[in-house]
């Protein structure tokens, strides 16, 4: 869906808008935030998502890392030669203000040190359709 169109400055810009999915009802939503972001001083998207792991750890009560996964996501250019589509992801759980809080974060490389991050969230522990659903998100991921 389209609402508008603006024309922006001709010089380079980082697109950091945020777009939110909500699946479900308001009882119960699953979100998904998809963001655009820099690596910063990490050296790879794995060192980034340590990080917020380790942040997370030690912010949040009960934290738990579920799993840990390195994929790579398909590329319009299969021959360049950088790390452009290796992605990171980790399924955790904690308890925020009271509410459990059940979290996937895929991190994925963009070139120019830019990454795609990926953050799927729900009050319950993920069922069967959902973690087949968000594998589907992750795998229609394509570069150009």
């Amino acid at each position: 869906m389209q609402e508008a169109s603006i024309d922006l400055p001709k010089r380079d810009l980082l697109d950091r808008s945020i777009n939110i999915l909500v699946l479900g009802g308001p009882e119960k939503p699953f979100s998904v935030v998809v963001t655009r972001d820099y690596l910063d001083q990490f050296p790879d998207v794995d060192a980034l998502l340590k990080d917020q792991i380790h942040q997370l750890s030690h912010k949040e009560k009960k934290f738990v890392e579920h799993e840990f996964i390195n994929f790579s996501v398909r590329r319009s250019q299969p021959n360049v030669e950088d790390a452009t589509g290796h992605g990171a992801e980790v399924a955790v759980s904690y308890v925020r203000q009271e509410k459990n809080v059940h979290q996937r974060i895929a991190l994925i490389t963009l070139p120019k040190r830019l990454i795609l991050a990926i953050n799927g969230t729900f009050t319950e522990k993920w069922s069967d359709s959902m973690q087949s659903e968000w594998r589907k998100l992750i795998e229609s991921v394509e570069l150009y």
